[in-house]
């Protein structure tokens, strides 16, 4: 049976560490909210248990760019037929741009989220 590493690594924003820091300290901490694209994983503090969670599994993030999300956004559309949020995108964001080692690995992310209007849309696809 293979092995199976559950919640290894997430999307965040590179501004946002807040689930990160928290992790880190134990508990929940708060930043400022970032201006980004990505506002559904930007939020002030890390919810209690998601963040409790995350520590039972050991996860860490990686941070990934606002352009990150928007170029796995153009390659989720024509290749996936998803249409992704800019924050429903960063766990395939850090994929596409490497942020950690997957060689040899079978790599199963979450990709969600269609709440972005057709001008975000059409920016992400005009990247193409």
């Amino acid at each position: 049976m293979a092995d199976i590493e559950v919640g290894g690594r997430f999307g965040r924003h590179k501004a946002n560490a807040d689930v990160l820091e928290g992790r880190l300290a134990g508990r929940r901490t708060g930043l400022p909210v970032p201006r980004t694209l990505m506002d559904g994983i930007a939020g002030p503090v890390a919810g209690a248990l998601p963040l409790q969670v995350l520590m039972r599994h050991g996860a860490t993030g990686l941070s990934v760019s606002d352009d990150e999300a928007l170029d796995a956004m153009a390659v989720a559309f024509p290749t996936l037929k998803l249409v992704l949020e800019p924050a429903g995108a960063a766990s395939l964001a850090a994929v596409l741009a490497r942020k950690t080692k997957l060689d040899g690995k079978t790599v199963v992310l979450v990709a969600s989220g269609g709440n972005v209007d057709p001008s975000g849309v059409q920016q992400a696809l005009a990247r193409t």
